[in-house]
């Protein structure tokens, strides 16, 4: 499996767009998975960039990169025959990640945070989502989450209010649980998910952990987390292979 790739889940199909394993073989940049059949099948005969993210609204996958916009209806199984222009600039940089809120797609490169509704194939910014820097995202209540490595705290921004908030109560449990910034957030049943790695020195390895956070909104509109349990999931020998582990979590949330 592709750990650069970017997976979609729909129904009981994963879709599997880009990556590294694209840039050396064309049939690899774009799959079908039916985990009923444990078959896999390629979807497209075109290279799709290593860069590229992938979000599905409304049974349409979206496929982004600094070309364009490329549409996969998973209904028909075909893909939109053009592809769609952004009417703002993307940059040549790496879309490095992407989220769904509210129908929109919001994505962020090196640089800014853009902002997609495919309906009308409209672009749009949002300062403020820009005056963060958010990577290994995830949205629970179309709220976006994200785990800001230079501060060590759990960010949350709500579109509908356009403002950032620091999620409150992880003070005492979240340093333990983050080693490293390869940690990652997803959405699980309305949760935080939180996988992380840390170098565990007695055995010389590097451990996963795993953690399940709770949610609640207050008065005033403070985010207050709680942590439900956390445990070891593994203990890899190579960091690549930890890494791996944390890239594959998305496809089990």
């Amino acid at each position: 499996m592709d750990p650069e790739g970017k997976y979609v889940a729909v129904g009981s199909k994963i879709y599997v767009v880009g990556g590294e394993f694209s840039y050396f073989d064309m049939t690899w940049s774009a799959l079908s998975i039916d985990c009923r059949f444990h078959t896999v099948h390629p979807i497209s005969d075109k290279r799709i960039e290593y860069d590229s993210v992938a979000e599905i609204i409304d049974g349409k996958i979206y496929v982004i990169n600094s070309e364009g916009v490329m549409v996969f209806d998973t209904e028909t199984q075909k893909w939109d025959p053009a592809m769609k222009k952004p009417d703002v600039e993307l940059g040549k940089t790496y879309i490095d990640g992407s989220v769904v809120m509210g129908d929109k797609m919001y994505m962020r490169n090196y640089d800014n945070s853009f902002v997609y509704e495919p309906k009308e194939n409209k672009w749009e910014s949002d300062e403020m989502l820009n005056s963060k820097e958010w990577r290994n995202a995830c949205v629970v209540d179309d709220v976006l989450y994200c785990y800001d490595t230079c501060v060590k705290e759990i960010r949350a921004y709500d579109p509908k209010q356009r403002c950032w908030r620091v999620v409150k109560g992880v003070e005492q449990w979240l340093p333990r649980m983050i080693g490293s910034r390869w940690s990652k957030l997803a959405s699980y049943g309305g949760k935080l998910a939180l996988f992380s790695h840390k170098s565990n020195a007695r055995k010389g390895t590097i451990d996963v952990w795993f953690a399940e956070i709770s949610l609640e909104r207050r008065q005033g509109g403070e985010i207050w987390a709680c942590l439900g349990m956390d445990f070891l999931v593994h203990e890899p020998t190579k960091a690549s292979l930890c890494c791996d582990y944390l890239y594959s979590a998305r496809l089990l949330l």
